[in-house]
């Protein structure tokens, strides 16, 4: 497995990463907000983690449609938005 995980693009694992920070921090707001009937703070920080996790993805979505115009020699299209 920890081959598996060396072989991955560095892309690969920071969106990995990130979809993880995300479950983790939501998951401990829930049982915060369980628990003690108040997750205001936690509030802001799921918001956080859930824009930095739309930054991440966003890149890795960018970064991987460059890479596939690149290799099917549609070069002339890599800067457009759409």
């Amino acid at each position: 497995m920890l081959k598996e995980w060396n072989k991955k693009q560095t892309t690969k694992k920071l969106l990995l990463i990130t979809m993880l920070l995300v479950l983790v921090v939501t998951v401990c707001t829930l049982i915060e907000a369980i628990i003690l009937h108040d997750a205001t703070p936690l509030v802001t920080l799921i918001e956080k983690s859930f824009e930095f996790a739309m930054v991440v993805a966003g890149f890795y979505l960018w970064k991987a449609k460059n890479e596939n115009l690149h290799k099917y020699k549609m070069d002339s299209k890599i800067g457009d938005n759409f």
